[in-house]
């Protein structure tokens, strides 16, 4: 939730269109962070047990991070390239 929220807001000072910006907000890189702040985490010393938590909920948020923008991606783009024939149409 939080990357594609910093990314609109990143990307918001760009020239790409609106649905071009959330598109990549929603399909960018996944997981980085979340290994980041896990890194960050463990190397302050956390116990065993929380640090197997920690470790365990951040393998399967990315996980399932992989398979929701996995499977979104394919109906996303396709979703994108019949947007940009139809506005190279009306150009025309």
């Amino acid at each position: 939730v939080l990357r594609p929220l910093a990314v609109l807001l990143v990307v918001r000072q760009s020239h790409l269109p609106g649905p071009q910006r959330r598109l990549v907000a929603w399909l960018g890189v996944r997981g980085i962070g979340s290994l980041f702040y896990l890194a960050f985490a463990l190397a302050q010393g956390v116990s065993a047990a929380l640090a197997a938590t920690l470790v365990s909920a951040c393998l399967w948020t990315i996980a399932l991070s992989i398979v929701v923008h996995g499977v979104s991606a394919t109906p996303l783009m396709a979703w994108h390239q019949a947007r940009r024939a139809r506005s190279a149409v009306r150009k025309r």
